[in-house]
């Protein structure tokens, strides 16, 4: 499995979403994970990641007229970042994995 698939497999676990079927190659099913919510957008680099702000610009738009917030999972190596409108709340997290004990 490639390190881009990976990814998009976590960002599911992590969030409840599903898949975009070749998000990647078509205007069908743009972007790569979808929930009620968000329509996020994955990038994968094991040293680096150029986000421009067409990139951004496309994801908000794709999310806007889905009736979702954008936001971009951004893996750089083993470092996971979220990217989200300043204006909008974080986007959720449904993993119980990483939160604190009680």
């Amino acid at each position: 499995m490639k390190e881009w698939e990976r990814q998009e497999r976590r960002i599911v676990k992590r969030t409840g979403g599903r898949r975009q079927p070749g998000s990647g190659n078509g205007w069908l099913h743009q972007n790569d994970v979808k929930d009620d919510d968000y329509l996020r957008e994955a990038k994968y680099g094991s040293k680096s990641v150029r986000i421009t702000g067409e990139a951004w610009e496309k994801v908000r738009r794709n999310a806007l007229l889905s009736g979702r917030k954008p936001a971009m999972h951004i893996q750089i190596g083993n470092r996971h970042l979220i990217l989200h409108d300043e204006d909008d709340p974080c986007p959720e997290d449904n993993s119980e994995d990483d939160q604190p004990d009680s």
